[in-house]
């Protein structure tokens, strides 16, 4: 990630949600996601991305370098990407159950097809593990369809 060409974005701390991996932020129409390191803000990327492709996850935008304002400290700076946002499933689980099982089905086909290329060792790497975590908190509604929105 080559960090100087990267877009610049400032947020406010007090407008964010944390999760376990990362910070989420909405600026105007987009949601940002934000990690502690450059690698983790890719590799999330890179899954999410992929799981864009699939209609399993909402559509990604840019990788971003995001800087958190503080009134008690200087701002801090995360990596991070621009990520479409999706309408909250709390509580509407029930009545998406066929698109959600459609969805678990579709990731576990995407783990099964997709493999990444090693440069290293000039040979396909077996498929990324995602770590699919079906929690409702990690599921919204994009597009009419249920979709994972937690790609760490």
């Amino acid at each position: 990630m080559d960090v100087d060409s990267l877009k610049k974005v400032i947020v406010g701390h007090e407008e964010c949600k944390s999760g376990k991996h990362c910070k989420f932020f909405v600026v105007g129409s987009v949601g940002i996601k934000a990690y502690r390191t450059a690698a983790k803000a890719e590799l999330a990327y890179r899954r999410q991305k992929l799981g864009s492709q699939y209609q399993c996850a909402p559509p990604v935008g840019d990788l971003v370098l995001v800087y958190i304002t503080n009134r008690k400290q200087h701002p801090t700076h995360k990596y991070g990407y621009e990520t479409s946002i999706c309408e909250p499933i709390f509580g509407k689980l029930d009545e998406n159950l066929d698109r959600y099982r459609d969805l678990h089905d579709k990731i576990g086909q995407i783990m099964k097809q997709e493999r990444s290329f090693d440069r290293d060792t000039m040979r396909c790497k077996p498929p990324e593990k995602v770590n699919a975590d079906f929690r409702s908190s990690n599921l919204g509604i994009w597009d009419g369809k249920v979709v994972l929105i937690d790609w760490t």
